[in-house]
């Protein structure tokens, strides 16, 4: 599963290198495409062990609640099912935030926001068997009073043991 595509990229994507497009779905609270069908994260409809990957890039961010959303990835993952999550390294204030993204909200207000591998792994809690990619944004601002060309991003791929 590919939570918050968006769009078809993640999906085509995923298909361009040999997945089986039966094999694949797409997830997100909106879609105007039949490869993503509406869900939440959070609660989603599918059976215990369902499903042997789940990718996440660049939509932990949004969440209030990423401990839920990370017990909700280890209930639908098999036992030695891998998770890709991707996140944007972010220094803003909530003030710069709303400013560079036109408005709009990026940072729940009730948590900390997920900035390293190790907030990330963390969520799951002992769950984590193996990491087989990791990569931390370097420890400096990533923002000024307007993007800049070198942000950088969080990334972990590990299996999860159950």
């Amino acid at each position: 599963i590919v939570i918050g595509p968006r769009n078809e990229d993640d999906i085509l994507n995923l298909i361009g290198n040999g997945f089986s497009s039966g094999n694949i779905i797409g997830m997100d609270l909106i879609s105007y495409s039949p490869f993503i069908e509406i869900g939440d994260m959070h609660s989603m409809r599918f059976g215990d062990g369902h499903f042997d990957v789940v990718i996440c890039g660049w939509t932990l961010s949004y969440s209030n609640e990423p401990r839920k959303f990370a017990m909700e990835v280890l209930r639908v993952l098999r036992n030695g099912g891998v998770v890709g999550i991707g996140v944007e390294y972010s220094t803003l204030t909530e003030e710069e935030s709303l400013s560079v993204h036109g408005g709009y909200h990026l940072k729940p207000d009730s948590i900390e926001r997920i900035n390293s591998v190790g907030q990330i792994l963390e969520l799951f809690d002992g769950s984590v068997a193996q990491v087989f990619f990791s990569h931390d944004a370097p420890n400096k601002i990533s923002h000024g009073r307007s993007q800049v060309s070198d942000v950088s991003n969080v990334i972990a791929i590990f299996s999860i043991k159950k």
